[in-house]
């Protein structure tokens, strides 16, 4: 079996050679041009030779320390650990790397932990609809109930097939919107007359808060997919309606700002924390973990997923117990 080496015993191992094969070169032309007169002085080129093999090795040892405790750390996040860090300085290119792989393994370990999030979370959130129709259904299967009691189940049953079928919809949709396989339809779409609409079709609800809306449009018009900016729209509607306060406003603002089309929805309700707010576009990501709200955490990173494909980005920020504002921002020319 041949033996593997690392790059310093390599490295060391060539400036070894070289520094013997120079030696015999020097004895050899000391045989061959007065023996007398150039031995002393090859003996020292020889002596000189060998003292800068030592410094040499001293010196690739210091600067490939830095590469082993990368490849170390490497060898760790195969292994799982994401939480590894390395530390080089004095290198310009080394610092570079070692700070490319710092930065991998943050991200690495962000993911594993949206991972396990996901899973708990999807199995929350598909555990309780189930549990609620075998509960049902049970019930169903006893004597003596009432018709209208039988209804009443099989409406909550019915209810909760929904719930179950819309999660498996907005899943199926949101790995469309991620791996960008949505095909766009664009036309000439007037953004403000689609927001108009979209308060309407949720007028019942703002209705049900006493919430008002307070529009302030530019007439802007952009190519774009009018379903999937709609569908945008409607999601943060819907949402600032659900977070917000009874008897309480939620400002719609349309602009353009450089080259940019900004959509934003201002709510005054109860706020997101400041330390998740970079999470509320994660999917089954919920800020009421009590689950009080109906919801199962996919509507926000429907946004995103939808707002990344028409080529754009959202962003939020709130104050907690004050409300918060979502800002769409759309580039003019897709």
């Amino acid at each position: 079996m041949i033996k593997k080496r690392g790059i310093t015993e390599v490295i060391l191992i060539y400036i070894s050679i070289s520094a013997v094969l120079a030696i015999i070169v020097m004895l050899l032309l000391g045989f061959l041009f007065d023996f007398e007169e150039n031995i002393q002085g090859v003996l020292r080129l020889a002596f000189t030779a060998f003292f800068i093999v030592i410094i040499a090795s001293v010196f690739v040892k210091k600067a490939l320390s830095p590469i082993k405790d990368i490849l170390e750390a490497t060898e760790e996040i195969s292994k799982g650990n994401f939480n590894i860090r390395t530390r080089v300085v004095g290198i310009k290119e080394l610092e570079k790397l070692s700070n490319s792989f710092n930065k991998m393994a943050k991200e690495l370990s962000y993911v594993q932990t949206l991972r396990t999030d996901f899973i708990n979370n999807f199995s929350h959130e598909f555990k309780t609809p189930i549990q609620s129709i075998q509960g049902f259904a049970d019930i169903l299967l006893e004597n003596g109930l009432e018709e209208e009691e039988k209804k009443e189940y099989l409406k909550i049953i019915k209810e909760e097939t929904d719930r179950l079928v819309g999660m498996s919809t907005n899943i199926l949709n949101l790995s469309k919107y991620e791996a960008s396989e949505i095909f766009i339809n664009k036309s000439n779409v007037n953004i403000g007359e689609l927001i108009r609409k979209c308060v309407i079709l949720l007028e019942h609800k703002s209705n049900d808060k006493n919430i008002s809306f307070n529009l302030s449009l530019e007439n802007v018009v952009l190519e774009t997919d009018k379903d999937l900016l709609k569908q945008v729209v409607t999601n943060l509607l819907d949402n600032a309606i659900k977070f917000s306060n009874d008897d309480s406003e939620i400002n719609i603002r349309l602009y353009v700002f450089h080259n940019l089309i900004k959509i934003e929805v201002e709510d005054f309700g109860c706020g997101i924390p400041y330390n998740v707010i970079e999470n509320i576009f994660d999917k089954f990501y919920q800020v009421d973990t009590s689950h009080k709200q109906n919801g199962n955490g996919l509507g926000l990173a429907i946004v995103k997923g939808i707002v990344n494909i028409l080529g754009g980005n959202i962003s939020a920020s709130s104050s907690l117990g004050t409300g918060s504002i979502f800002v769409v921002n759309l580039p003019k020319q897709l």
